[in-house]
């Protein structure tokens, strides 16, 4: 396999960073991660807005024009007809002068993957509410993903498979890895886009396929009692349904209204034509 490093295509093993590079010792870079279905990039352009977003925000310096030839490129040099690509940007390597977290010349750089994988199977994840807390609204994926690995070590620990993160004043935001939904009757229920996470480009799918009432807001654990379904969706699983979440009431009755959603993401993808 290869990847792209530094402006080459390089073989994956040979592929190396810095010790001072401030990805690896800070967390200081941006990330995206896109399906790749039919040999082509999944909803490329809603990616590619975020991640602008973040590199403005954090004020890193990398040609965004590049990175759609370049996946482009690995896909064919990888043979990979369904998977994802991975865009990873760091602000680059401290220079000697450098002290601490001080940024002085460092010269930003992207890592870009394009890997080979099936779409998911279907499946059902159990939940545990962390007790972590979600406190930053940033408008990409960051490299920093302390907050969100604890979260998932708290989970194992307790026997759960995944765990959700609420704000610090008790509103759901997501789990580890995705955004959730949940659906009462003929209602579909997500959390407000101004609390601390990521708004997802599998999630905005699905508020655009789900054809009956949807509402956004600011929801406690309480407004999941009585739920019928819960679900979850990101580009790794794409529509993974909640069975449990410790702690909560929930009386799902099936899962055939996720099952409905998935199918239809699962069609888009599947229909992609280069």
């Amino acid at each position: 396999m290869e990847v792209y490093l530094r402006d080459k295509f390089v073989k994956a093993d040979a592929a190396l960073v810095s010790v001072e590079d401030r990805s690896f010792r800070f967390g200081d870079g941006v990330f995206e991660t896109v399906i790749i279905a039919n040999g082509k990039m999944f909803d490329w352009e809603l990616h590619k807005r975020r991640l602008q977003n973040g590199l403005e925000y954090f004020k890193l310096d990398i040609d965004i024009e590049k990175i759609l030839p370049v996946v482009e490129e690995l896909i064919s040099r990888n043979s990979v007809v369904n998977g994802y690509a991975r865009i990873v940007v760091s602000r680059g390597v401290n220079p000697p002068e450098a002290v601490g977290y001080m940024v002085r010349g460092a010269k930003a750089y992207m890592v870009v993957q394009a890997l080979p994988k099936a779409l998911p199977e279907f499946k059902t994840i159990r939940l545990l509410v962390s007790e972590h807390r979600a406190f930053y609204h940033y408008p990409s994926k960051t490299n920093n993903a302390l907050l969100y690995t604890m979260a998932l070590l708290e989970a194992e620990a307790a026997g759960y498979d995944n765990a959700l993160l609420l704000s610090h004043d008790g509103f759901i935001c997501e789990t580890t890895n995705a955004n959730i939904f949940w659906i009462k009757g003929d209602v579909l229920y997500t959390p407000s886009s101004d609390l601390p996470f990521i708004s997802g480009t599998v999630q905005q799918r699905v508020l655009e396929l789900w054809e009956g009432e949807m509402r956004e807001g600011r929801f406690t654990l309480d407004d999941l009692q009585g739920a019928d379904e819960i679900f979850m969706t990101n580009v790794g699983g794409i529509v993974t349904a909640i069975g449990e979440v410790a702690g909560v009431a929930i009386t799902l009755k099936s899962s055939e209204k996720t099952l409905i959603i998935r199918n239809r993401m699962i069609s888009l993808l599947k229909n992609i034509r280069n």
